[in-house]
């Protein structure tokens, strides 16, 4: 079951900026597939350089922070 926050990301058009989704994406490879959170941080932090406005980027960023802030280092 999708949370709200996951709905309200699927009904958002993608990116105006295509490198800015394509960053996007990226990260979500890493995050999801490769399990590199380090490299998905990278990636959604690029794509937020290019559109500060990108919402899934921004989302997905405090949402993996928030996520290691809670693990020891």
């Amino acid at each position: 079951m999708l949370s709200e926050e996951e709905k309200t990301e699927i009904a958002k058009p993608p990116a105006r900026n295509f490198a800015a989704y394509e960053w996007f994406t990226k990260g979500k490879m890493y995050f999801y597939e490769k399990f590199q959170s380090d490299k998905a941080i990278e990636c959604y932090q690029n794509a937020l350089e290019i559109d500060n406005n990108y919402y899934p980027a921004r989302m997905r960023l405090k949402k993996i922070l928030s996520v290691n802030s809670g693990k020891e280092r």
